[in-house]
């Protein structure tokens, strides 16, 4: 495969210029990286993919369209319980299509089940030849039977043989043979690698250089980065929990002109360390790739006139039904929170976006490498890897196993009653939006400490100024610098704050209740001394006709659209005071109002039957 040296796109055939960015191909450039046939041997899980993307086989799956079902089943009753992440392909052979035999491939070995026998492992590495053999015999009742067997030879003097015997006439001998007997020639390491790690596991070199990556792309277009790309980046280093450490060496590449590799050569440089730890390159550029999407979540409509963005995504082999799935995934974000929309319409969005990202080709990895998956309730680890995305207003990771399940709404017992027999309708909505607040005051403690960098660049700045006694052009530079930095820093710093004040709006009118039950509240302030200050909170908050005071009969009252946050604050400070939002006095509460709800109705009754009569 060749690249365009100037922009990375893939070049098809002997192509004069770039279809991406116009760049003329020579033959010889010195001062461009030069076109290189990759004719190199590659990955053992690169290898085996390949082959197995060209097989006829129809009962196959290959990472990322393994079903979840068939991927867990696997693991434990094909491939004797190895963690399900490192599976990359799986030939389903079980009657009820429910993966419990057949074969799994990893990058270091493959497991075979048929379904009354053991599990057979077949190690990938030290593999010294393969030997295939075919033949045909007659019964004694005149059936001709084929059959064929396939040894494989190791170094070490082991032999382990696969036949038509063990494995039926219907395994892909042919498949194996070709597999295998190649495999030495065309793979330079043998490993598994694990296709879901969450960055802020991984080495602190990779999370430098994967942030190295964002910042050189932020300064493509003009060499700086403005006030809304640099929130972007905070907010992407809050979500990887970027330590300090990290911080501090990113800042001199946030600041200073000093990057000295182009992007291509930091991605290169990325996969070689990525491949050197045995995690999946593909997981990670296309999570870079989603990340930096998000950051221009304000013009999803026109990505394709962004050039530097498209140049940016083919570097990193972002097909179109990827970009197509990102955009799709950062609406729904947007709609979740802008909507406000319930746990149950949230599920249905999950399952929307899980069956588009099989269909582009989605690694599940990528969707977990920057989610946020603590205090979510679905764990990445757990092997239930339907789908994740992570909330690029939000940081949210949500498993499909985990929303699917009944009563998830009532996560971190949040509880929404507007009557005792309403569950909880907003509680995915709730934590999301009380886990970007942490994030953003995370994303505050960043800014602080660059503010603070500054402050000392600008003591460093006065001094130099009282030695020379005269403003330098050099001089003048670095204080336009300085002032300019500032003023990034203040207008991110007013960007986050508008967003945490937005969020805990959000919270607040998610918990309240839509309609307040009057009868209910009455009930509830029964005899309470602050029932009048009470009262014309409430009555500021909901549109109540007339006086609240012993108001039974009329209807539940509304929330006003227009009450501020303060407001908002009070009024569930007032319904938590009176225990509005308690499970049992709440019930006692509306028991008592329909009581009495019922005996005015009864009471009403009777008059009218006594002016009838």
């Amino acid at each position: 495969m060749k690249f365009c040296p100037e922009c990375g796109s893939k070049l098809e055939g002997n192509v004069k210029f770039c279809p991406e960015c116009g760049y003329k191909i020579a033959k010889n450039d010195s001062n461009r990286n030069e076109l290189v046939e990759n004719n190199e041997k590659v990955h053992s899980e690169d290898y085996i993919k390949d082959v197995l993307k060209s097989s006829y086989i129809t009962n196959l799956s290959i990472t990322p369209d393994i079903p979840e079902k068939i991927l867990v089943n696997a693991s434990v009753s094909i491939a004797e319980k190895i963690d399900p992440h490192v599976i990359i392909a799986v030939m389903d052979t079980s009657t009820l299509s429910n993966g419990k035999s057949g074969v799994v491939f990893t990058g270091s070995e493959i497991f075979i089940k048929n379904i009354f026998d053991s599990s057979k492992k077949v190690p990938l590495k030290n593999i010294k030849n393969v030997h295939y053999d075919s033949d045909t015999t007659i019964t004694n009742k005149g059936k001709v039977v084929d059959y064929e067997k396939i040894s494989i030879n190791y170094n070490n003097g082991d032999t382990i043989t696969l036949s038509s015997e063990q494995l039926g006439n219907s395994f892909p001998f042919r498949l194996f043979e070709t597999l295998l007997k190649n495999f030495n020639d065309k793979v330079d390491k043998v490993s598994s690698k694990n296709q879901v790690v969450q960055l802020s596991n991984m080495n602190e070199d990779i999370i430098l250089l994967y942030f190295r990556i964002v910042v050189a792309y932020l300064k493509d277009d003009d060499g700086i980065i403005d006030s809304k790309e640099y929130k972007e980046l905070v907010s992407l280093m809050t979500k990887v929990k970027v330590s300090k450490e990290v911080s501090s060496k990113l800042r001199d590449y946030r600041f200073e002109h000093i990057e000295e590799k182009s992007i291509i050569q930091l991605i290169d440089e990325l996969k070689k360390r990525l491949i050197e730890e045995d995690l999946s390159e593909i997981a990670v550029e296309q999570s870079l790739g989603m990340d930096i999407l998000t950051m221009h979540s304000d013009e999803l409509d026109e990505i394709n006139k962004n050039e530097v963005l498209i140049r940016m995504l083919n570097r990193l082999n972002i097909t179109d039904k990827q970009i197509k799935f990102t955009v799709r995934k950062i609406k729904a974000e947007k709609e979740i929170l802008e909507n406000r929309m319930t746990d149950n319409q949230i599920k249905d969005i999950a399952k929307e976006l899980a069956a588009i990202a099989g269909g582009a080709g989605v690694s599940l990895g990528a969707l977990a490498i920057t989610g946020a998956v603590s205090g979510v309730g679905a764990s990445v680890s757990s092997g239930l890897m339907a789908l994740g995305f992570s909330l690029s207003t939000g940081g949210l990771f949500l498993g499909l196993a985990a929303v699917t399940t009944a009563g998830y709404g009532m996560y971190k017992g949040v509880k929404y009653f507007s009557g005792t027999d309403e569950s909880e309708k907003y509680g995915i909505r709730i934590q999301t939006l009380n886990d970007r607040i942490t994030q953003l005051r995370i994303a505050n403690s960043y800014i602080i400490e660059d503010i603070n960098w500054l402050s000392n660049k600008s003591i460093t700045f006065a001094e130099k100024l009282k030695e020379s006694n005269q403003l330098s052009n050099e001089l003048y530079q670095e204080l336009e610098f300085i002032i300019n930095q500032n003023q990034s820093l203040a207008d991110a710093g007013t960007l986050i704050e508008n967003e945490e004040t937005f969020s805990e709006y959000e919270i607040l009118i998610s918990s309240l209740p839509a309609t307040l039950n009057i009868g209910k509240y009455n009930e509830l302030l029964n005899k309470n001394v602050n029932k009048v200050y009470a009262d014309e909170v409430i009555k500021k908050a909901y549109i109540v006709a007339g006086d609240l005071d012993n108001q039974s009969e009329i209807s539940d009252a509304s929330l006003r659209e227009d009450i501020e946050l303060d407001e908002l604050k009070t009024v569930q400070s007032i319904l938590e005071e009176i225990g509005y939002f308690d499970v049992r006095s709440a019930s006692v509460a509306q028991g008592k109002s329909l009581a009495k709800k019922g005996f005015s109705s009864l009471k009403k009754s009777l008059l009218n039957g006594d002016k009838n009569e």
